[in-house]
């Protein structure tokens, strides 16, 4: 299952893996389907890992959040050594604030790594990377 992308090929807010229901469609569709959706965590995975400590962290712990169907991009994120499996906010709320602030900063550096225009992706309403 590919990961939701508007008409111009841009990366959807929205809960990612929900544009599509497992099963819907024929076999061979839904490889094609989930082998886009791998070769696409695999570029976001890459600019993850190059990512700064904190906003790394910060990432995972949004993917983490938002990934509907994990076990699809868990390798994926570990051969690039990122355990979006086990990351989760921290329980003290000043340093979950902080680290939730990275995201945003994270997600610039994402869309910059991937020659994204973040703020296309904005106006369309279309923010997640």
């Amino acid at each position: 299952m590919p990961l939701p992308e508007t008409e111009d090929g841009e990366l959807c807010e929205s809960k990612l893996l929900t544009t599509l229901c497992e099963g819907m469609s024929n076999p061979e569709t839904e490889l094609e389907q989930k082998e886009a959706a791998i070769h696409r965590a695999d570029k976001v995975a890459v600019a993850i890992s190059s990512l700064p400590p904190r906003q790394k962290n910060a990432m995972e712990c949004s993917l983490h959040e938002r990934l509907d169907n994990l076990i699809l991009f868990v390798d994926s994120f570990k051969l690039h050594g990122l355990n979006i499996e086990a990351a989760s906010w921290p329980a003290e709320e000043d340093e979950k604030r902080l680290l939730k602030a990275s995201v945003s900063t994270a997600r610039s550096n994402i869309a910059r790594a991937l020659n994204m225009d973040l703020a296309h992706y904005e106006r369309k309403g279309a923010s997640y990377f």
